[in-house]
């Protein structure tokens, strides 16, 4: 069914509130974009959430990559380029079946809403993308994911995770906080014509 353009705002008034609404207008048309960027020192804080259904986290392997697009409705296209950019999967399985998802950065990530980079140094990790299907959720299985994936680049070396959650996304700020992320700084842009003025500002 294809939603008439009133509806469509209706439903992201629902979804994200006012300010949801009027931060997409902006970036729709490149006036003005943010992204709130979240850290957690996970050495000195490190997630120990459990589940509140039985599941298997496990790292997604290449045999899996059809059934984790088939089971999460995802582009294959977009998962294709961050597979072979090198980013790693951590999935959720209950009663054999995938539910939920973390993506992990290791490396500098691009950023395409502002055109940037996400600096990432060589103890520092980046997740992104992270899913659970409707029907799973509240059951804390971003927490769990958290918890396993924080704790396996722990053993690895690693300190600090990073994430970007947008404003108007109260459920997913609720699940990183929970887990100990804090909102650290906003970076962004204000756009007009050709002209445009990048920014970075504490939210501490």
């Amino acid at each position: 069914m294809i939603l008439s353009p009133v509806q469509r705002v209706l439903d992201h008034l629902r979804d994200f509130g006012l300010r949801g609404l009027h931060l997409r207008f902006l970036a729709g048309f490149h006036l003005y974009r943010e992204m709130p960027v979240y850290e957690l020192n996970f050495v000195l804080n490190s997630p120990q959430l459990e589940p509140a259904i039985p599941v298997n986290i496990s790292v997604l392997t290449p045999g899996e990559l059809n059934e984790y697009t088939s089971a999460m409705g995802d582009d294959p296209a977009y998962t294709r380029i961050l597979w072979d950019w090198g980013a790693k999967c951590f999935i959720a399985r209950h009663a054999g079946h995938i539910i939920a998802r973390l993506w992990a950065a290791e490396r500098t990530f691009p950023l395409t809403y502002i055109s940037r980079d996400l600096i990432l140094l060589a103890d520092e990790i980046y997740f992104l993308d992270a899913l659970t299907l409707p029907a799973h959720r509240g059951k804390n299985l971003l927490g769990t994911l958290l918890s396993q994936a924080c704790r396996h680049y722990r053993n690895q070396g690693r300190r600090k995770a990073s994430t970007i959650v947008f404003s108007y996304n109260h459920d997913s700020i609720r699940g990183f906080e929970k887990s100990g992320f804090q909102l650290k700084f906003i970076r962004g842009y204000f756009q007009l014509g050709p002209w445009r003025r990048d920014f970075q500002r504490s939210a501490e």
